[in-house]
């Protein structure tokens, strides 16, 4: 919500009637960032000011399935002795032309061999098939008599007979099983199902990348699949404190949270998050549980949050408040999952209810907001130019009814702002990195929403074009139903000093926000904001911090910041 500029108590009293007037105070029926009087910051910017901060670079790409193979006993000849063959039978190559194989062992045939030259042949077939997609195919030379020019070449593909696991992490082996059960019951491993096995068994909380051990099995062509497991922490968390947060509910903001890994064995995680500012103008608590539904992926998250705000400084005489109360149920699942794409599907409801008091006013405006989400995300991992790539991509479709608990309430809202009843919204998102060399990486971010149904959005769903994860140099909220939103950033790392690891960034955001509907209002609809900024960041263990200095550039826009057109940011945090 764009805010208006109060200077003074007299300020506050002048704006007061033109609130009521409007039930612009606790309704957020003010939904553009125009020009004062806008109404006054409200839950719907406690919502978005307690949302966690968007993270500072690209996660990193999963690694390589560990697959070791024991158990083989090869043919070996004596030193310096040599085999002439005139064929060469291939034992269990399924799944790729023999043929085409065959013609891969052609050189070593009508001439003396080493044992090095008839590893070389296998090498080449195990090539073959791994390039092929079948990462633990190998083909490899039992002990047998060649003497009379015939060898064979035993082609183990990846059709395992036997699963056994050894599990040191605390969640149960069935759910660890039936994980990896797909890998079993397939005709051949192949990399795309071997690589969503060992995520997904990673993705299991408590759980580690598992490790591969292949080995012979008792049938011909078949292979036994021994899989190690390891623990992750069973209990992590971290602390953050910033100055990221309003002036009007505290600039300074402390973050505390802590996760329980696989408490029922399950693969599951219990999280709670807190957030409070100074003089308790924000308080935030969250209570979140998930776990797999599914071997295969399917995983529910519930979550349960609770938020108060009261308003401080200038508008302390107004004694305005408000709260929010909601339950948040997630299904994902991965379309695709592997090392270099991933597809998530995602459904997702939330019910909150909402309430913004201003006791001057004798003003409550209770309501009500439900609402359905389907939502995709795509990550990929590549290259460019020789150069490792990130790209991340979401969409989002959001259908929703707010409904308002008092009459009046709901009268004025109709003849004003009218975002009570069906509502609907699309959001589009992505982002970019890439590694330059000499310790420099390039991010970039673009991101939007639309409101649908010719409404105008309450605040609580409404894009936000500034603060700490947009156009930073500007501290309160200014939001809208439509909007559309900028960023980059260019990181160099530095030299280290001692444990600590550092990098300095040069950033630059813009974006724009205007209303659905602004027909309602005589205020200018639209509100445009750009800034440029530098930036540094330390690590040292579990110890990070980061300062930011943005400055605002363009036309000067009036946004109820009462500061100048700079800002400097600051966080620092510690994990465990």
């Amino acid at each position: 919500m764009q805010l208006p500029v109060p200077r003074s108590a007299g300020f506050v009293r002048r704006l007061l009637p033109a609130c009521i007037a409007l039930s612009a105070c606790g309704a957020q029926a003010q939904t553009a960032p125009a020009a004062p009087p806008a109404g006054l910051p409200g839950i719907g910017d406690a919502i978005r000011e307690s949302q966690p901060p968007a993270p500072r670079r690209a996660p990193e790409r999963p690694p390589a399935a560990t697959i070791d193979e024991t158990g083989q006993t090869p043919l070996s000849l004596p030193s310096g002795a040599t085999l002439t063959l005139r064929e060469i039978r291939l034992e269990g190559a399924d799944f790729l032309d023999a043929a085409s194989l065959q013609k891969e062992l052609e050189p070593y045939l009508g001439r003396p061999l080493t044992m090095a030259d008839i590893d070389e042949a296998a090498a080449r077939i195990t090539a073959r098939y791994r390039a092929a997609g079948y990462p633990v195919a190998r083909a490899w030379v039992p002990r047998q008599d060649a003497s009379g020019g015939v060898l064979r070449l035993q082609v183990i593909v990846g059709r395992f007979d036997k699963l056994r696991l050894r599990n040191d992490s605390p969640v149960r082996d069935s759910m660890i099983e039936r994980v990896l059960a797909p890998l079993v019951a397939a005709p051949a491993i192949t990399r795309p199902a071997l690589e969503r096995a060992m995520l997904q068994v990673s993705e299991l909380s408590g759980a580690t990348l598992p490790r591969f051990i292949v080995s012979p099995g008792q049938d011909a062509g078949t292979s036994d699949l021994d899989v190690e497991v390891g623990a992750t922490p069973r209990l992590s968390g971290f602390i953050l404190g910033d100055n990221h947060g309003s002036r009007f509910t505290g600039e300074r903001r402390l973050s505390a949270g802590a996760d329980i890994a696989s408490p029922l064995g399950l693969g599951d995680r219990l999280g709670l998050t807190v957030m409070g500012t100074q003089d308790k103008g924000l308080r935030n608590g969250r209570l979140a549980y998930g776990l797999p539904l599914t071997g295969d992926g399917l995983r529910a998250d519930v979550a349960l949050t609770k938020i108060t705000y009261e308003l401080g400084r200038d508008y302390a005489d107004l004694d305005a408040a408000g709260r929010s109360q909601g339950v948040d149920l997630q299904f994902g699942y991965p379309l695709l999952r592997g090392r270099d794409r991933s597809l998530w599907l995602s459904v997702a409801g939330s019910a909150r209810q909402m309430r913004d008091e201003v006791g001057l006013a004798d003003t409550i405006n209770p309501r009500q907001a439900k609402a359905v989400t389907l939502g995709l995300r795509y990550e990929a991992w590549g290259s460019l130019a020789g150069r490792q790539t990130y790209t991340a991509l979401n969409a989002g479709f959001t259908d929703g009814h707010l409904a308002f608990k008092d009459a009046a309430q709901a009268a004025a809202n109709r003849v004003g702002a009218d975002t009570g009843g069906h509502y609907g919204r699309l959001n589009l998102g992505g982002s970019g990195n890439l590694d330059l060399g000499a310790g420099f990486t390039l991010g970039l971010n673009a991101s939007g929403q639309k409101a649908l149904r010719d409404k105008n959005l309450d605040s609580s769903e409404q894009f936000a074009v500034s603060g700490p994860n947009a156009v930073k140099a500007y501290r309160e909220w200014v939001s809208a139903d439509n909007g559309w939103l900028l960023g980059g950033e260019l990181v160099s790392a530095l030299p280290a000093v001692g444990p600590v690891a550092q990098t300095v960034s040069l950033f630059a955001d813009m974006g724009r926000v205007w209303r659905q509907r602004g027909d309602w209002s005589a205020a200018p609809n639209g509100t445009r904001l750009a800034d440029v900024g530098i930036g540094w960041a330390a690590r040292v263990q579990a110890l990070a911090v980061r300062f930011q200095f943005a400055r605002a550039v363009g036309a000067e826009v009036e946004t109820g910041n009462d500061q100048a057109r700079t800002r400097l940011l600051l966080a620092v945090g510690a994990t465990f």
